[in-house]
């Protein structure tokens, strides 16, 4: 099992020091990087965030996109920034029709209510 915790350098860049320390100050270069490789390219809620972070900060997005920036985007680049070799992998599944369905056993939800 890897635990790698430092950050590798994706697409290009030559060193660390060329990417940002923390994943907080890297996000939008991520975001941009993983626009540049052709993801986000579909018509889909978290492409359009996607597209329009290239446009504007964080706070410009509206609580509803802001939502899909931390459901949808956030957990991707987390896995660019700390494990690239899982990228390819995470983004196929989280891609996939149904992923972000809620679950159609409802039964299934009583089982830890308190």
């Amino acid at each position: 099992m890897d635990t790698r915790t430092d950050p590798v350098p994706p697409y290009g860049y030559d060193s660390a020091d060329e990417w940002s320390e923390t994943l907080e100050e890297a996000c939008l270069e991520v975001l941009a990087a993983l626009r540049k490789a052709g993801h986000f390219g579909e018509n889909r809620p978290e492409d359009d965030v996607a597209h329009k972070l290239a446009e504007c900060d964080l706070e410009e997005l509206s609580d509803k996109e802001l939502d899909v920036y931390e459901e949808r985007i956030l957990p991707l680049l987390r896995v660019a920034y700390y494990e690239p070799y899982r990228l390819a992998e995470e983004y196929v599944e989280r891609r996939a029709p149904g992923y972000y369905d809620p679950p159609r056993d409802f039964r299934q939800l009583e089982l830890f209510a308190a």
